[in-house]
């Protein structure tokens, strides 16, 4: 606020050069005081603007780079095996997976509550591979989708008859919230 303050002074400086510069005489540009106060709720308006976007600008990076985080994956022993060798070897070989189970589990905390999602695969394949997408549904009692979002499963590998834990993490689910739906492509 003490900025803002200043920069009315240095206006207010700014005008009374101005009026010097111009001479005072009402046959050149007017200067009164309802136009200093014009000019002061001009400059005041644009600071808040730029103040709103800024904060808005800085809302949506930090929201993006915790959407980034939100998605953390474990698994038992996943080698970072490339894709290209996998079918190369098991070329006559399909993997196949199962969806075990999609749980979640709601934390309150004082920064607010947020959704811990797990979602159990299997691969009952004979081949090792990854499914292509997961979609994850926040749904409400009438099993309106409130909230989609996919899962792209690219980098994790899952070998023949084992299971994967996928995690993904929501932060401030919507209100109505009451189950997640899972679909697996």
């Amino acid at each position: 606020m003490s900025n803002i303050k200043e920069n009315e002074i240095q206006i207010d400086d700014a005008i009374l050069r101005l009026r010097e510069k111009i001479g005072s005489d009402n046959k050149q540009i007017n200067f009164n005081k309802k136009n200093n106060k014009i000019i002061k709720n001009n400059y005041l308006f644009l600071m808040k603007s730029i103040r709103f976007v800024l904060i808005c600008f800085l809302f949506f990076s930090i929201t993006y780079f915790f959407a980034q985080l939100i998605f953390q994956f474990s698994n038992e022993g996943t080698s970072n095996t490339s894709l290209n060798l996998i079918q190369k070897n098991n070329q006559n070989s399909n993997p196949e997976f199962l969806l075990n189970s999609a749980q979640y589990e709601e934390i309150i905390s004082e920064f607010g509550k947020s959704l811990d999602i797990s979602i159990n695969i299997s691969n009952v394949g004979n081949s090792p591979g990854h499914p292509k997408k997961l979609i994850i549904e926040l749904i409400d009692a009438n099993e309106n989708v409130l909230l989609t979002w996919p899962i792209i499963v690219s980098e994790i590998i899952i070998k023949p008859n084992k299971n994967y834990i996928y995690k993904a993490k929501v932060i401030e689910p919507p209100k109505t919230f009451e189950d997640i739906r899972v679909t697996m492509n």
